[in-house]
């Protein structure tokens, strides 16, 4: 799944994915992710969906929140 939103770091910033709870109540699993800092671009995320039918997902619906975690020292 790849989102239609774009993010643009800075070199220090990494971003890390967490899903919506929304998602788990009708049956979805959104790995958390961390996103390589500095990263520039949409977001690939891994959604899974738990039931043994289909889910139909609008365009535009939240899924995930972005946390922004600040990187020090050496990488």
């Amino acid at each position: 799944l790849e989102t239609v939103e774009r993010i643009n770091t800075v070199p220090d910033l990494m971003p890390v994915v967490f899903p919506l709870a929304s998602l788990s109540r009708v049956g979805l699993q959104l790995i958390p992710t961390a996103v390589p800092y500095g990263h520039r671009g949409p977001l690939t995320l891994s959604l899974q969906n738990m039931n043994n039918f289909r889910v139909a997902l609008e365009m535009g619906t939240g899924i995930c929140q972005v946390i922004f975690c600040k990187v020090e020292g050496d990488r």
